[in-house]
């Protein structure tokens, strides 16, 4: 499919130069000045820690309370944890890793996809809900609705006997390391983070990509259906969810309607996070229909919770 698209859109490149400079210059300038700044540190901190083992420390404090919930590892703690907190791809970046590592088995990398890759605490208060969302509610109920859908999505598939991710163990067995595991074993301090260094740029390289490249098509689809808003808008949140929201933010609808679309674009994560999430499981060969069925389930279970504001609160 992708070969026949790509003399359409060499095409528009051609026809609409202008146009798609901006939407590269809009991406651009989101990789460069927010991707890069917030996610270098975590990245590069988080490549370290995996290289010492230091995640065992605090996987082991936090497995008391996520493995009755989850059923999982205590390595697959620390992906959860980051996974909340650092934001898309994190989670997606750190299942593959420790799939490839040896450190958890890929049954239960398919699993923790499901759930662990969510935005950013940041990135929701200071964006969605500030700059985007009406305030019908409070910044602090949609805050929490936005985090238990994921964890409501993860206890679901973890304990249902008919889900495919069900397992009466209490965790799943632990991934059998391979040599690379241990590398830093035999590797000097400046080695282990210039290896660090390395692989955080190349993550950071692979997002600039995905999110240029998303904008120049949300860009391009918003200027060639002028005629069509609805349409604009739709597409623009399901192609790259930051442009998305801000689109939809101003799309004529109803604020109850507007605050329900913003959130389910920015669970969904768009095209764009998509193709980043599909990069960083590449080699743990973990099959990305498990990703999206886990943001389906979150996109239904987020609606049921949002009627049940509206109708309660």
């Amino acid at each position: 499919m992708l070969p026949r698209l790509l003399l359409p859109f060499f095409v528009l490149l051609l026809l609409f130069p202008g146009i798609c400079v901006k939407g590269a210059a809009n991406g651009l300038s989101l990789w460069l000045f927010t991707l890069v700044p917030t996610f270098f540190p975590f990245l590069f901190l988080s490549n370290l820690m995996i290289s010492y083992r230091m995640t065992d420390k605090i996987s082991s404090v936090l497995s008391h309370i996520m493995r009755p919930l989850f059923r999982i590892s205590a390595q697959g703690c620390y992906i959860v944890l980051m996974g909340f907190l650092c934001g898309y791809p994190m989670g997606a970046k750190l299942c593959g890793d420790f799939v490839a590592a040896g450190y958890i088995s890929k049954e239960e990398g398919e699993y923790l996809i499901t759930f662990c890759n969510n935005p950013s605490p940041m990135f929701l208060i200071g964006y969605i809900m500030s700059e985007c969302m009406h305030e019908s509610f409070s910044h602090i109920l949609i805050l929490t609705l936005f985090y238990a859908t994921p964890i409501f999505t993860g206890i679901l598939l973890a304990k249902l006997p008919f889900s495919p991710y069900y397992h009466k163990k209490t965790d799943f067995n632990r991934g059998k390391l391979n040599n690379s595991a241990n590398f830093t074993k035999d590797m000097r301090t400046f080695a282990v983070i210039q290896k660090s260094m390395l692989d955080a740029f190349q993550t950071l390289l692979y997002l600039g990509g995905y999110v240029i490249l998303f904008n120049i098509l949300s860009v391009l689809c918003f200027n060639l259906f002028q005629g069509l808003p609805m349409l604009n808008y739709i597409f623009a949140g399901f192609l790259e969810m930051t442009t998305g929201a801000m689109y939809l933010k101003s799309c004529g609808l109803t604020p109850t309607i507007i605050n329900l679309l913003i959130p389910l674009t920015t669970i969904f994560g768009g095209c764009s996070t998509l193709a980043q999430t599909k990069a960083m499981l590449t080699d743990s060969k973990i099959s990305i229909w498990h990703y999206l069925l886990g943001k389906i389930l979150q996109v239904v279970v987020f609606s049921l919770g949002y009627f049940f504001l509206l109708r309660w609160i």
